[in-house]
């Protein structure tokens, strides 16, 4: 349970900005977590790397704690863990590998939930955009904000924006209309306040 709790907080503080504390919360998670809580705070881990060698190390980890007996968390699927590969190499300032895992991964085929693959259909726009392809990332995010706002997910309406900012005015402009859309009442969203 503490383990759990170090991972939720840590990745809280990941989303917040607040990097260093985050990697401190998510690394003693990762020291103190059973064989079934590893793989999964080493993906939060992994995703609040910043530089390439935590991050590479915490991949290579991932992958041999994945190979062991695991849970079913959808944390570590196959979809989250490339999700967090790709935007892995994008933070870390290594574009030209995250498009080429891109152009030689497939996406993978075992079904995954609607918000892992709106989470993941954002990274691949964000590598596309750090490829030059503005066309098809544009039109990427455009369905994940298609999807995040079916699926009432805010948090990636967000992302949506933030990966599109200073590339893709009309994605911005997309995403904050359907933010502002997901938190009306009418909407079913709970308000904000």
């Amino acid at each position: 349970m503490h383990a759990y709790t170090l991972r939720v907080h840590g990745n809280e503080l990941r989303k917040a900005g607040r990097v260093n504390a985050a990697l401190v919360r998510l690394a003693h998670a990762v020291a103190i977590a059973g064989a079934d809580q590893r793989a999964p705070a080493l993906v939060q881990l992994a995703r609040a790397a910043q530089d390439p060698a935590t991050f590479d190390a915490t991949l290579t980890e991932l992958h041999r704690a994945r190979d062991r007996p695991a849970s079913d968390d959808p944390l570590v699927s196959a979809t989250a863990v490339r999700e967090v590969h790709l935007r892995g190499l994008v933070t870390t300032g290594r574009a030209p590998q995250a498009i080429a895992l891109l152009s030689a991964s497939p996406a993978p085929t075992l079904p995954t939930s609607p918000q892992w693959r709106i989470i993941e259909q954002i990274t691949i726009a964000e590598v596309l955009l750090a490829a030059g392809d503005v066309t098809t990332g544009e039109s990427t995010l455009h369905d994940a904000i298609g999807g995040g706002e079916r699926h009432r997910l805010p948090h990636q309406l967000q992302r949506a924006a933030r990966v599109a900012q200073g590339h893709c005015p009309t994605v911005v402009e997309a995403a904050s209309a359907a933010l502002s859309r997901s938190t009306t009442p009418a909407a079913g969203y709970p308000t904000q306040g």
